[in-house]
């Protein structure tokens, strides 16, 4: 009978399969483990809301909400086995102020100001220095070995990549906006300011695979990534909106909404300086504090709302609009992980954990960069539709929907291999970084992508209100038929043109009722058939209990713990 292997760790919760009454495993079973990871959760919260009428024509708001979490996740970064993951710790603030100041019966004003920061560590859990275990990646503090993935078996461990690291991100928003009424038209105007300062720390365990279970026996790896050094950088970005819009009702049936937004937004800035790119012009790598410029966006809307039957049964709309998206700030953060503040190492073939470092950097840095013609992403969208009401509790909608966006955010390699060689093998003599130094895949952010949707579809909705068990009831129907015109991608949409149906519902206390629940319960289903599910993964599920999570034992990988496949000297054992 064959015996299920145990780790000499206790403490990692690692069990067996239940026998049966004999004592025997289930038939055709093979040795296995179940092994356990509770991931505990502490959180803390604390809001505080303030309203006040200062007089008939002001009044204030204020709002605000602290939050402190301290959290495991074994499993979050792909780890599926015990041992890992990391631990992390955040305080959260926002707080919100707003004044509304009523100048007369046409004219309201309001002011609001606004603060978001959190700030967040990760470290993990295994702090292990990797030379003790014979691994030459490049690191020699205990920071945690390379997270090792073994494809074919779901053996993921080590690391987590991109860990030890943290940040303190800080945004204040001052906007104002006014309300004007006069004649037939509702007219708004106003502007807005945001300023971001994001701190951040990040080292690096690095990344190193193993294509089959033969090869991880064998000790050869076929890719290694990681970046050598500390990374700290401290960004600071801006921007400034102002807008104006125009409602005007030309006849009680028809309607018409124009706008105009502009939107300034300044590129991220380095307080230290510390941002080097490539320059492909002259094959060198530039240290600047300002990788891309300002960027200034016009940004029109129109729409229109017309009512043939005059009745508010039946009911066109159409609407454009052009809408600009601020970049995030992990646009430019990469790019302070370049040499001289950092050693980006990439390789892809033949690899061994003992001489890691020593392959990647005899194949060449592998910078990141930002394209300096960067701009914010860019999208348009435009719809008509026509909706008619047939009874009190069903109308019918057909509408043709359709966007276009440009100027989106891609990364591209664009050191890749042409016939064979390499368009930068290495940097320029005359580069202030790095002379003659060899270049691998330089990893740049562009503003080249674009995506556009074209569609028609129709839908009904039906409304209806229940009385169950002195229980209030509303339920809603939503379905439609999706009809693409053009994918943006050459391959068709699995889901396209099939059945999408949607139910939402909510329970509340009924006034005639005899019991009503302490709260109110609220659920949203969503059922889309046709449409391609999320995959299957050989993740794990979560339980809460008591108020903490935990990793439920029966959907853990069926893996024992990583020291029993790595020695003392970093070999792999059978």
């Amino acid at each position: 009978m064959p015996q299920v292997p145990r780790s000499p760790q206790s403490d990692l919760g690692i069990s067996a399969p239940s026998r049966d009454n004999r004592g025997r495993l289930p038939s055709g079973s093979r040795p296995f483990l179940f092994i356990r990871a509770h991931s505990a959760v502490n959180i803390d919260q604390w809001t505080g809301d303030v309203r006040h009428n200062v007089s008939n024509a002001d009044a204030v708001h204020g709002y605000y909400a602290f939050q402190r979490d301290l959290r495991g996740e074994p499993t979050l970064q792909l780890n599926s086995i015990p041992g890992f993951g990391d631990t992390r710790q955040s305080h959260r603030q926002i707080m919100t102020l707003n004044e509304t100041h009523i100048f007369g019966s046409s004219l309201v004003n309001e002011a609001r100001f606004g603060f978001n920061r959190i700030n967040i560590t990760f470290e993990p859990n295994a702090k292990l220095n990797p030379t003790d275990y014979g691994i030459n990646d490049g690191v020699t503090s205990a920071i945690g070995i390379p997270q090792i993935t073994v494809l074919g078996v779901g053996l993921n461990f080590g690391g987590p990549a991109g860990f030890p690291q943290g940040r303190t991100d800080t945004s204040f928003v001052f906007s104002d906006g006014a309300n004007y009424l006069r004649g037939n038209h509702a007219i708004k105007f106003g502007g807005e300011f945001r300023r971001v300062m994001a701190d951040n720390f990040t080292s690096d365990t690095g990344t190193f695979q193993f294509p089959s279970l033969a090869a991880f026996q064998a000790g050869l790896g076929n890719f290694f990534q990681i970046t050598l050094g500390d990374r700290p950088s401290n960004v600071r970005q801006q921007a400034v909106g102002l807008f104006v819009q125009d409602s005007v009702r030309p006849s009680p049936s028809l309607s018409f909404d124009l706008g105009l937004r502009y939107e300034g937004i300044r590129g991220p800035t380095e307080t230290e300086g510390r941002y080097v790119v490539f320059d492909a012009a002259s094959a060198s790598l530039v240290q600047t504090n300002n990788p891309y410029h300002t960027g200034h966006n016009l940004q029109p809307r129109a729409g229109v709302i017309w009512n043939p039957s005059k009745d508010g049964r039946t009911v066109v709309r159409g609407a454009y609009a052009v809408m600009v998206d601020m970049p995030v700030v992990n646009v430019v953060t990469p790019t302070s992980a370049n040499p001289p503040l950092a050693v980006p190492l990439t390789f892809t073939g033949n690899i061994r954990l003992d001489s890691a470092a020593a392959t990647a950097l005899a194949s060449g840095l592998a910078p990141n960069s930002v394209d300096p013609n960067f701009q914010s992403g860019r999208m348009q969208t435009w719809n008509v539709n026509v909706e008619q009401q047939i009874g009190p509790a069903l109308g019918v909608m057909a509408g043709y929907f359709g966007s276009h966006g440009d100027r989106l955010r891609i990364t591209r390699n664009v050191n890749q291999f042409v016939d064979g060689v390499r368009p930068f093998p290495k940097l320029s003599q005359t580069s202030a970084i790095l002379p003659g130094g060899a270049l691998g895949n330089i990893t740049e952010t562009d503003s080249l992508g674009w995506s556009n949707y074209k569609g028609l579809r129709p839908a009904n909705r039906v409304r209806r209100r229940l009385v169950r068990g002195g229980r209030g009831v509303r339920l809603a129907r939503v379905g439609g038929r999706r009809l693409p015109l053009r994918e943006s991608r050459p391959e068709r949409d699995p889901g396209a043109g099939l059945q999408q149906h949607g139910f939402l519902g909510d329970q509340e206390p009924d006034a005639g009722g005899e019991r009503a629940p302490a709260v109110p319960h609220r659920g949203v289903q969503h059922l889309q058939p046709g449409q391609p599910g999320a995959a299957r993964t050989r993740g794990v599920r979560t339980c809460r209990r008591g108020g903490k999570h935990r990793v439920r034992r029966d959907q853990q990988h069926a893996l024992p713990h990583w020291r029993l496949w790595l020695g003392a000297a970093g070999a792999v054992r059978d």
